[in-house]
């Protein structure tokens, strides 16, 4: 067979779940309706991670992350109830980089447009759980609360995983078009350039983690 083109994802961060590794930061109040995360994500041998976390405890929370069997998951509980969870049935097996992206809008009349979740540009629609929000839920990401990157509540569920180009976007449904693109080949998903990136309307909490220098947003926080 032909050889496999590597994809360049530059300046990724390493989360060791043995150093109990994690960013965090408490956040103002933003729109906790319509909001945005994208990242490329590195599986190795092992596949499941927190990708995005914010809530007050383990029982009330909305989360983005990557399950043990490498499905793509978005999941909010309240009061130990979950109540909104989508885990797709694509799963993610293979050792390598999957630029994910989940993009909320709770506010769409329609169902399937209240979470939108991306893998390597491609919208997923076949989900082995599907369970919408309900329109106009508040989520429990982008509020006045602590948010984590690669842990739950900074003290569980560390990720054993590299992250980069991490975004996050406050009051925009972007599509994953909007962070990256296929090369001129038209096979191989690809970063768009910073210029891109910080080209998007980021909202009043929104970052951009370039894990070289921080391109958009306060992050001073998230060491």
């Amino acid at each position: 067979g032909g050889a496999v083109e590597l994809v360049e994802v530059e300046n990724s961060a390493l989360f060791n779940s043995a150093n109990s590794e994690y960013l965090s930061r408490t956040l103002g109040a933003g729109n906790v309706d319509v909001w945005t995360f994208s990242t490329w994500y590195y599986i190795g041998d092992g596949t499941s991670g927190s990708l995005l976390f914010s809530g007050t405890d383990t029982s009330n929370f909305t989360a983005v992350e990557v399950n043990g069997d490498g499905r793509f998951v978005y999941i909010q509980k309240d009061a130990a109830a979950t109540t909104d969870n989508l885990q797709t049935s694509a799963q993610m097996r293979d050792i390598g980089w999957y630029h994910l992206v989940c993009a909320v809008k709770t506010t769409d009349a329609i169902d399937t447009n209240r979470v939108k979740m991306y893998i390597n540009g491609t919208l997923q629609t076949s989900f082995s759980t599907t369970n919408y929000p309900a329109q106009n839920v508040d989520t429990d990401i982008n509020g006045a609360t602590a948010h984590y990157i690669g842990s739950r509540l900074g003290s569980s569920e560390f990720s054993d995983s590299y992250m980069a180009e991490t975004v996050f976007i406050d009051g925009t449904q972007y599509a994953a078009t909007d962070f990256g693109e296929f090369d001129t080949t038209g096979n191989y998903w690809t970063p768009k350039s910073s210029d891109d990136i910080k080209a998007l309307t980021f909202g009043t909490n929104g970052f951009y983690l370039s894990n070289e220098t921080v391109l958009s947003g306060d992050m001073t926080t998230f060491v």
